[in-house]
């Protein structure tokens, strides 16, 4: 078995990571500051080879040929670009580097309540204000005027907004500008003394009566239950201000209907958030559709499940079916476990169908004629200084 480095995996194949995602953003501001998950161009003059897409790892760091893990969060694209460029000068020559962020995804803002979307997190796209991000939560449910709005900012400040105001005159000071972080909070105005609000991932949307022994369960019930992509291990209740968090996946997923989640009482007022699902597994190599999945809270994914989604070894595959790779990190280090899918099919012994775990990645080498090694896929050069085996 060997050590493989999961950052310098993910970056080879930047360009595929990047192409799963469908929120693109307009240019950004030469004074934009990178973060985790934004997707960026590196050109290189006079040097085609050294051109990628890449993704902003988690971690904040890129990995480029040649110069190995550069720090991307937290500089701006001509900063990122000089480091490269002084990267690439000790082992290149005549090199000139340009970096363009192709899409923001580190700027996040919340939206919880009366939206016809799902509660949670937007991407903040450059100069993005209120009714932007309204809009991107699939605008309100009911008119503006039946809307009370506030914003929390930094987890303290409390701002009162005016959303008739801020959708008459977009120019005005009432579209208030948004910062990363903020959380938006929009409550139908004047509701049922006797009500709670259900958001997120839910069949249904609403405010619901708050009837005497009507608990947490049976609300979202009638809610419609949750759909299949609800983090039912995340929901939480919000009450005044405060989140409490109620994991849901033992009564919905489990059918644990004595679970004390199922029996958490409600208090009018109270906001019942379940959010979607943030949890995912990648597909790469030869297939079909490679990229990002969502990992479901209540059925599990296997390495059969994840190829057959994402179009691997249809008939005139390249696909070597018979060294699948399963890229997981174990006590803090990347491993790969190899599944031999051919067999599997032959034999229809499915006793190494190995399970997925959030962040596994699945690889998919293509056929050849020498002997395969997963050193193969990594960079060449510098890639090389991160490798550990035992």
């Amino acid at each position: 078995m060997r050590w493989i480095t999961l950052g310098a995996l993910v970056a080879l194949f930047g360009v595929f990571l990047a192409g799963a995602s469908s929120g693109q953003t307009k240019p950004a501001p030469g004074d934009y500051v990178l973060g985790p998950d934004d997707v960026i161009e590196v050109s290189v003059l006079n040097h085609e080879d050294l051109n990628k897409l890449l993704v902003v790892l988690p971690d904040g760091k890129i990995i480029f040929p040649d110069v190995g893990e550069i720090m991307a969060a937290g500089k701006t694209p001509k900063q990122l670009a000089a480091d490269i460029q002084k990267g690439l000068e000790k082992v290149r020559n005549n090199v000139s580097v340009a970096v363009l962020v192709k899409e923001i995804h580190s700027r996040k803002v919340r939206v919880i309540g009366a939206v016809r979307g799902s509660a949670g997190a937007y991407d903040l796209k450059q100069g993005g204000k209120l009714i932007d991000i309204i809009a991107q939560a699939g605008g309100l449910v009911t008119k503006p005027s039946r809307v009370s709005a506030k914003l929390i900012r930094n987890g303290t400040q409390i701002i009162n907004l005016d959303l008739v105001e801020a959708l008459a005159h977009p120019d005005g000071p009432a579209n208030v500008p948004l910062e990363p972080d903020d959380l938006i909070i929009l409550d139908e105005a004047e509701p049922s003394r006797n009500q709670v609000n259900v958001m997120g991932e839910v069949g249904k949307q609403g405010a619901y009566e708050l009837d005497p022994g009507v608990d947490l369960a049976a609300i979202i019930v009638q809610a419609g239950g949750p759909t299949d992509k609800a983090a039912l291990s995340k929901a939480y209740v919000l009450r005044d201000k405060k989140e409490i968090p109620v994991n849901l996946y033992p009564v919905f997923a489990e059918s644990k209907l004595t679970d004390p989640a199922a029996s958490f009482k409600l208090k009018p007022g109270d906001v019942v958030v379940i959010p979607p699902i943030e949890t995912r597994y990648a597909v790469m190599g030869q297939v079909g559709h490679p990229g990002y999945y969502v990992l479901p809270e209540r059925k599990p994914v296997t390495v059969m499940d994840a190829l057959n989604l994402a179009g691997a070894g249809g008939q005139g595959s390249l696909a070597d079916m018979r060294r699948v790779g399963v890229i997981r990190t174990v006590n803090g280090k990347p491993t790969v476990t190899e599944v031999n899918v051919e067999q599997m099919l032959k034999t229809h012994d499915l006793s190494k169908n190995v399970a997925l775990q959030p962040n596994d990645i699945v690889y998919v080498p293509a056929k050849s004629s020498h002997a395969f090694n997963w050193l193969d896929i990594l960079y060449p050069l510098s890639i090389f200084s991160t490798l550990t085996r035992f």
